[in-house]
């Protein structure tokens, strides 16, 4: 109980003061937005009650901090399944698809526990968070390139109405660029990933959805969790060192501390299967494959033995992610 009162006393000065509460539109202005410092344009997920059976013993945890934001929420478990089978619903806009992934998955919040306002990619986390939403955009949009897909990732779409535009924005200095992309890109092999790594599966697009909404938490270093001696060494990292890689450390939460992420935790077992696929340390470049900048050996080795062990699709449900 001391250990604890402890942790609870570091944690409360680790907090700062309390975000206040904004009011913003869909361009991102007042409707009770959460902001810390005016960075953020988009409203966090409500706060929700977690069961008595969710409840964590925090001096075991691989982050006390984590562990504390996370142990009162849960996922929505129907919202993201509906988000999934709507989402090439030619009336399912990016306002309410919007509006669900702020509701659906409470990792969204950890962007904001951050005292000192950083995250590890060098970006505060407001900024994070902001980048998670476009992710989160890309999908939706690489779900709907035969509707209106095409035009949101070149063209964005309208500030106050949501709407994906038809055609770049007046006065924009790269309209001839977004064009030109819109004309020559090679959208047919961008659906073949779709295709192959999701296809029509529901759960597979849940998946997708549910991996993009918490791949980029732990880059928030106060996050970042330390490893407990029966699970050392884990790729490299020794027992009680802090797992500062963001690809290995989620890794290191999905596969050993599962509970801890509440979005994680509601997926059916194939899909928390493919989700970690996608954790693991390939060691494949891109740029080396793209350019033959490295013999086959180096550049292929880690993934073909990876590959052994996975199933049809997850490979392309890898480079979905990494699109």
């Amino acid at each position: 109980e001391k250990r604890v009162k402890e942790i609870e006393e570091r944690l409360a000065a680790m907090a700062g003061p309390t975000p206040q509460k904004q009011s913003a539109t869909a361009g991102g202005q007042a409707n009770g937005v959460v902001e810390k410092k005016a960075v953020g344009k988009a409203p966090l997920p409500p706060k929700r009650t977690a069961s008595s059976a969710l409840e964590m013993d925090l001096t075991k945890c691989p982050n006390v901090i984590l562990a504390r934001n996370m142990q009162n929420l849960n996922a929505d478990k129907s919202k993201t399944h509906r988000m999934a089978e709507r989402i090439r619903d030619p009336s399912y806009g990016m306002k309410e698809f919007f509006q669900d992934c702020v509701e659906a998955f409470p990792e969204l919040s950890l962007f904001f526990v951050s005292e000192a306002d950083s995250a590890s990619s060098g970006n505060a986390g407001e900024m994070e968070y902001q980048r998670t939403v476009g992710a989160l955009f890309a999908v939706y949009w690489c779900m709907r390139l035969d509707i209106d897909g095409r035009q949101g990732f070149c063209y964005g779409c309208d500030a106050e109405s949501w709407k994906v535009r038809s055609s770049p924005l007046e006065g924009d200095l790269d309209a001839a660029k977004r064009q030109a992309f819109v004309d020559n890109m090679e959208w047919s092999t961008m659906q073949d990933v779709v295709n192959l790594s999701v296809g029509n599966s529901v759960d597979r697009i849940e998946a997708m959805l549910c991996l993009t909404a918490f791949h980029d938490i732990l880059k928030v270093s106060e996050l970042c969790p330390t490893v407990a001696p029966e699970h050392a060494p884990y790729h490299g990292y020794a027992e009680g060192a802090v797992i500062n890689d963001h690809d290995i450390a989620l890794a290191y939460i999905l596969e050993c501390y599962p509970e801890l992420l509440p979005t994680f935790r509601i997926l059916p077992a194939d899909s928390r299967r493919v989700v970690l696929f996608t954790q693991n340390k390939m060691q494949f470049n891109h740029g080396w494959f793209v350019q033959a900048e490295a013999p086959p050996g180096p550049m292929l080795s880690s993934l073909k033995s990876i590959l052994k062990g996975c199933s049809g699709g997850d490979l392309a449900f890898y480079f979905f992610h990494w699109l």
